[in-house]
């Protein structure tokens, strides 16, 4: 898991990915959890990718 894939993940421009990374600004709770959650069931980035998509968006075929 890529800090770029964790980035577009959770929807962090580069600036407060830097900034949490490097504990300038502490990381919100849900985001931690979140990531801990992945770790530990082994959620690839591609899985909650598809779990976080909106159900209610239109999707061409």
């Amino acid at each position: 898991m890529s800090a770029s894939d964790i980035q577009e993940l959770l929807g962090l421009d580069e600036g407060t990915s830097r900034r949490l990374a490097t504990g300038e600004q502490p990381v919100p709770r849900c985001v931690a959890l979140c990531l801990w959650l992945m770790a530990a069931y082994g959620v690839s980035i591609l899985e909650a990718r598809v779990l976080a998509e909106d159900p209610g968006a239109t999707r061409s075929v």
